[in-house]
């Protein structure tokens, strides 16, 4: 991943003068977490976020920071009812780069470190709410996508697929926390 992201742009994209960008978006999100679509009664969810680039190089690399949110809700029968819950926070910082395709469609790639937040909420039927928390812990990212300059290049829409690695060993909320999010967006550039 570290070499993808010092390859250089295409040379027809290269512009001394890269602006910031601020983009928002949504998608699904696929957990990895074991029991989750027998708990959740779905593979995945919706997935929200929002973020911002600032370039450091005239090829296309910025730096980047994220906030992203997911929430599943979930009903099991059996004796008794269980209402789940299940909801994570991602904020990322890592590093983009955008390899132009073509003057306008580019190769999108980036990866960097995640601080994630993640808690799980059951309450069986006529029963007492339990609520478990993960520890906030730090783990990573990387993914890829295409983005479609529009506008002069004062905007862009654009689709990525991203791996968010999160393990747990705690005892109430074992195995893997991570998952795959598929999501579409709108990106502005600021000048």
């Amino acid at each position: 991943l570290a070499f993808l992201l010092m390859l250089p742009a295409g040379a027809s994209a290269q512009n001394p003068a890269i602006p910031p960008f601020y983009q928002v978006y949504g998608g699904l999100f696929y957990p990895s977490q074991e029991d989750f679509s027998a708990t959740y009664n779905s593979p995945s969810d919706f997935v929200w976020g929002m973020g911002m680039g600032l370039p450091v190089s005239s090829d296309f690399l910025f730096i980047v920071s994220e906030l992203s949110w997911f929430r599943a809700k979930g009903f099991t029968s059996g004796t008794p009812d269980v209402n789940s819950e299940i909801s994570h926070k991602f904020i990322h910082l890592g590093l983009m780069n955008k390899y132009f395709l073509a003057p306008t469609l580019a190769f999108r790639f980036q990866g960097g470190l995640n601080y994630n937040s993640i808690e799980m909420k059951t309450t069986p039927a006529g029963g007492t709410e339990v609520k478990n928390e993960l520890p906030r812990k730090i783990g990573f990212y990387g993914g890829v996508g295409f983005e479609n300059m529009l506008a002069g290049g004062r905007m862009s829409v654009f689709a990525d697929a991203v791996y968010d690695y999160r393990r747990s060993v705690e005892r109430e909320m074992f195995g893997d926390f991570g998952g795959v999010r598929i999501v579409a967006g709108i990106a502005v550039y600021w000048f």
